[in-house]
């Protein structure tokens, strides 16, 4: 099997779409990433990335966990709509010499 990468394994938040079966599983896995997110943050995890992308979408999609209050509602939806620079600077900063290839073949 050789060396195993630990973000393999990597179960983070993800978004299949409006009627997905599992997003009320995904938004609880949410729920924590949302009360603690940051501006100040330094991302240099393309999984957390891509896990702000799919909750943003998400929340965005206006499903919401039925123990939300309407408050929380909102307070997540202002949260995630601070996500696009944090989510556009981290993807501007990626060239040929960022990217470490020999990892993904």
């Amino acid at each position: 099997m050789g060396n195993v990468d630990v973000k393999e394994f990597y179960d983070g938040v993800k978004f299949y779409g409006k009627n997905d079966l599992g997003n009320a599983w995904q938004l609880e896995k949410a729920k924590p990433i949302l009360n603690a997110f940051t501006l100040d943050k330094q991302y240099a995890d393309i999984n957390e990335i891509i896990e702000l992308y799919n909750i943003r979408n998400a929340i965005n999609a206006d499903i919401a966990l039925k123990s939300w209050t309407q408050e929380q509602c909102q307070s997540y939806k202002e949260t995630v709509d601070t996500f696009s620079p944090v989510i556009g600077k981290f993807f501007s900063q990626i060239n040929d010499c960022s990217l470490n290839l020999s990892r993904i073949i």
